[in-house]
């Protein structure tokens, strides 16, 4: 935050959240909001969620526009749009719990934040929706330590799949009462930063129900190209789908 601050004093140009001014009033104070931030993440909420119609847009100034592509599919995209999820869909299951009727916001976030912005991207957002409930989407380039396997044969298979770890606010924790996280809690060793934790830090201090569900990114995607991330985006994707079926 001392970061934030200082970046915002040096005049750096603030993030604009824009919603469509056709919403119905309840939409801008969703029962649940989805934040996706992330490849992995983003493509699991485009292909899990059903978004029904376009009700915004986060923009963020640095973002080079020029070499940019509007394709929600490719790895270019550097967009960040807010969606509503079709009436009466149902939602993804680790939401379900957390939805008790009323609209429901995704925000698919397709650009990289640098840490010292998020504080200020987290402002300009909550500064213009009041979700009743939130839950973060993320990844994070890190290693967290997994438990010993029952078996031989469940430790290689466990190997294969990237860890998940769970954070939640206080006021999650006491509306959740003896019902689990969908994924074991963040160890207290874990560090995360970036858009997602400016987030969750958000909520605690607004004392708004807040979940967050962290993936260990595997591969640095910024060392790769186009081409290659494409690959890695299509194959989280596939990934996706053959676990459900």
């Amino acid at each position: 935050e001392p970061a934030a601050v200082a970046v915002a004093r040096a005049g750096e140009p603030t993030p604009v959240c824009a919603v469509n001014d056709t919403l119905p009033p309840g939409a801008r104070a969703p029962a649940l909001a989805v934040f996706a931030f992330g490849a992995a993440p983003c493509a699991y909420a485009r292909a899990r969620f059903e978004l029904a119609e376009v009700a915004g847009a986060v923009l963020l100034p640095e973002v080079d526009v020029g070499t940019n592509s509007f394709d929600p599919s490719s790895p270019r995209n550097r967009t960040c749009y807010m969606y509503r999820a079709r009436a009466g869909a149902d939602v993804e299951p680790v939401a379900r719990d957390a939805h008790a009727g009323g609209d429901v916001l995704i925000v698919v976030c397709q650009y990289a934040i640098r840490a010292e912005r998020a504080h200020a991207w987290c402002e300009a957002v909550l500064g213009t929706i009041a979700p009743q409930r939130v839950l973060i989407l993320d990844e994070q380039p890190w290693h967290p330590p997994r438990p010993p396997p029952d078996d031989d044969a469940q430790g290689e298979a466990d190997a294969l799949l990237p860890a998940v770890r769970a954070l939640e606010t206080a006021e999650h924790r006491r509306l959740r009462g003896d019902a689990p996280l969908p994924a074991p809690p963040l160890e207290p060793l874990g560090v995360l930063a970036g858009p997602a934790a400016a987030l969750l830090a958000r909520c605690e201090a607004d004392a708004v129900p807040a979940l967050l569900v962290v993936v260990a990114q595997t591969v640095d995607d910024s060392l790769l190209d186009d081409e290659q991330r494409g690959h890695c985006l299509l194959y989280t994707s596939d990934a996706a789908d053959e676990e459900d079926s």
